[in-house]
């Protein structure tokens, strides 16, 4: 009987020793199956796209849309309201300066009121001298006690009512010259009914035709009206407006390239001359003039055509770099995810990786199999390029696309 008990005893050992084993094979070979699967997963399959750190050169730029326009133009406007009577000179005319553009017939009610108040203010100054001079005669007789106390308060009444009316006449002859209306004589309101260029140049614009009424333009009620825009053709610049968040890259005297859309097979080059000190709103964006000068003046270069700058900024040759779309945000630090040498394998047992619908394998459940999320060291920074000071070593492969953020997309 003890015997039969010991063999038991033996078999039953026996039978859980061979489950054990049984158990712990299973499991290795589970294990050896997820990492075959893992390294049977090619950089190629994954959902991500990939790049690599290089050596490069890398060259800050800013690139704009600008408008040629002259150096030096003017808006000419009358200094007389009234109707236009003849338009001299077209788009195109070169002008010299003196030069009649057109003529303007004064307006009716502005020639009434010029000649009403010169003749207010004359009388007025008339009265007044009449005034003092009676006031005067007064003071020197009741002094000899030649006339009385009341006849001298009368004559100052006066004095003091023809110092109001003068004023007033001054008043009004102000706001009469503030309002555009000439003041000169009528020789010389004749002469500046002319409107005549400013400048030696050539008509680039022109807003009037006969028959058209025009504001003054010497009114500080209103800007008047511009009847041509003159300007010296043979001196042209570049101007552009520069995104707030771009013009921190920008300094006077930075090289330009330019090509123009009227001539896309040519280049031409200048230099940043002006940047404004203040920024202005453009379509809802704050955005800083800057002005472009060309080194060398274009003939064939036309006011008002498009051109497309780029301003070149600071650069850097044979540095480690990446693709600037591989620079991501991670707790105000630059971070790239570096491609693993090998991947880990899936912590869940699965009988395939997970695939998108363009049939890669899908990271987005377990990006860190794959990658490895490491903080670099971040300096020039252009569209294309971004150098690296520390964190990585050239001929490493990163993540294009933020691997932690992809979409997981279904088989």
């Amino acid at each position: 009987m003890a015997v039969k008990a010991r063999r038991r005893r033996a078999l039953f050992l026996a039978v859980l020793i061979l489950l054990a084993a049984g158990g712990g094979g299973a499991a290795f070979f589970s294990w050896r199956g997820n990492a075959a699967r893992a390294a049977s997963i090619a950089p190629e399959d994954l959902s991500v796209k990939l790049g690599e750190s290089s050596i490069g050169d890398i060259q800050i730029a800013v690139e704009e849309i600008g408008t040629i326009e002259p150096v030096l133009k003017v808006e000419v406007k009358s200094t007389l309201s009234g109707k236009v009577t003849e338009v001299l000179a077209r788009e195109g005319d070169r002008v010299k300066q003196g030069q009649v553009l057109a003529r303007v017939e004064p307006d009716v009610n502005q020639a009434q009121t010029l000649s009403e108040v010169k003749n207010a203010l004359a009388r007025a100054d008339l009265d007044l001298s009449d005034a003092l001079k009676t006031y005067g005669n007064q003071q020197r007789l009741f002094a000899e006690g030649y006339t009385s106390e009341q006849a001298l308060r009368d004559a100052k009444i006066s004095f003091e009512r023809a110092q109001q009316n003068e004023q007033n006449a001054h008043e009004k002859f102000h706001i009469v010259e503030e309002s555009g209306i000439p003041l000169q004589t009528d020789l010389a309101s004749t002469q500046r009914v002319n409107v005549v260029s400013p400048m030696n140049g050539v008509v680039i614009s022109r807003t009037v035709e006969v028959g058209d009424t025009i504001l003054s333009g010497v009114s500080s009620f209103n800007a008047g009206t511009v009847m041509f825009t003159v300007a010296d053709v043979g001196s042209m610049l570049i101007k552009a407006s520069v995104n707030e968040v771009d013009i921190g890259k920008v300094r006077e005297g930075m090289p330009v390239q330019i090509t123009v859309d009227a001539f896309p097979y040519r280049r031409y080059s200048g230099r940043v001359s002006h940047i404004s000190p203040g920024a202005k709103l453009k379509d809802k964006i704050k955005v800083f003039e800057v002005e472009i000068a060309l080194a060398q003046q274009q003939p064939e270069f036309r006011s008002g055509m498009t051109a497309n700058i780029s301003i070149r900024g600071e650069r850097k040759e044979k540095v480690l770099c990446v693709p600037s779309e591989a620079i991501f945000k991670r707790d105000d630090k630059d971070v790239v995810f570096a491609l693993k040498d090998r991947f880990d394998p899936p912590k869940h047992q699965a009988a395939k990786p997970r695939k998108n619908r363009d049939g890669k394998v899908d990271v987005s459940d377990e990006w860190a199999r794959f990658f490895e999320m490491r903080p670099v060291r971040v300096g020039l920074v252009s569209l294309e390029r971004a150098e690296i000071l520390d964190g990585m070593k050239q001929g490493q492969r990163i993540a294009l696309d933020d691997p932690t953020r992809l979409p997981a997309v279904e088989n």
